[in-house]
């Protein structure tokens, strides 16, 4: 009687393990892996791919083992002591080994036994098919629905060990994710480091030669006041145009404004509808207060800088952070 005991106390064991364990399984991770050929996501795909009806097998053998177990013990004992004990060992097997034990155990079982269980579901399909449709209808695995700040947390745990993307693939992922949380602001040049042009300079090798050192292809043009923007120039223009001429001659307009306020996604939704590669950015006054480029809306992306032959600085905010630095300093020495 004590080894009819103690197989049906471990035979509860293990078909609790392997519930839990295959209540725990996601089905589309299972199908991704088994995909990749992973031997264990295989084994165990078959058996989650249909349903709920593997499950209720394995819940009505426990039920049949569990209650054995119970009315083999209070026969052997005062009925009242035996249902003691016995709530004792679910409440140990279910609660407290449940999630540090069981789970694991269960897939390893669920992995061992798979031809048994389709096998022995396909026997009793005739209850589990139809108890599978309902418990499918109103217990379907849920799509999982996270926030953004809860994605973002959960990427910055991940390295390329733990999935098949790679270290680049993780880091455009993540800063994707702050993208659309970023407004002009955060990535625009300040004015104060903007390379600009006005509009009566005269074309001339000297001015070529700055353009050209500046590392910039497109250049804002200012009034003669430095007080309003009029249009673009384009490096280009200088190259195919004799010298002695205006600025004001060559430069494209109408120029395009963005607000500091905006979001990056408005900004590089408003780049590709108008084909430019420049805004000018304005403050709630209007004044400009800076320029915004398609490259930094991608370096947002990207999660890194680019940089060209030409670039002498890796950011111009730095620069302009630096001569804001200075004039604080020269403000104190003269207050």
């Amino acid at each position: 009687m004590l080894v009819l005991l103690i197989i049906g106390f471990m035979a509860s064991v293990a078909l609790t393990s392997m519930s839990l364990a295959l209540k725990d399984l996601s089905t589309s991770y299972l199908r991704y892996w088994a995909r990749k050929g992973d031997v264990t996501s295989k084994s165990l795909y078959p058996l989650k791919s249909r349903g709920s009806a593997v499950l209720l097998t394995i819940e009505l053998c426990r039920a049949i083992v569990v209650s054995g177990t119970l009315v083999l013990l209070a026969s052997q004992l005062w009925n009242v002591f035996a249902w003691l004990i016995g709530a004792v060992i679910l409440f140990a097997v279910f609660i407290v080994l449940g999630e540090l034990f069981l789970k694991p155990l269960g897939i390893r079982l669920l992995v061992l036994f798979n031809s048994w269980l389709l096998g022995l579901s396909q026997i009793l399909k005739f209850i589990t098919n139809p108890l599978g449709r309902v418990f499918d209808r109103f217990l379907a695995e849920q799509p999982i629905i996270m926030t953004r700040s809860e994605l973002t947390h959960n990427l910055a745990s991940i390295s390329p060990s733990d999935t098949d993307l790679s270290a680049d693939e993780l880091r455009i992922l993540k800063h994707a994710l702050s993208f659309g949380e970023k407004t002009v602001h955060d990535i625009m040049t300040p004015r104060s480091v903007v390379t600009s042009v006005k509009e009566d300079e005269v074309v001339s090798p000297l001015l070529l030669d700055e353009l050209h050192k500046s590392g910039h292809s497109r250049f804002p043009v200012m009034s003669s006041n430095q007080e309003h923007a009029l249009g673009l120039l384009y490096l280009r223009d200088l190259l195919e145009h004799k010298d002695h001429i205006k600025v004001s001659e060559l430069m494209h307009s109408p120029i395009h404004y963005v607000n500091e306020d905006r979001e990056l996604d408005h900004v590089l939704q408003a780049f590709l509808r108008t084909k430019q590669h420049m805004f000018l950015v304005v403050n709630g006054f209007a004044e400009v207060v800076g320029l915004v480029t398609i490259e930094d809306v991608v370096e947002q992306v990207l999660g890194k800088p680019i940089i060209d032959e030409f670039d002498k600085y890796d950011s111009m905010r730095d620069v302009a952070d630096a001569k804001a630095k200075v004039v604080r300093e020269q403000i104190k020495v003269v207050e």
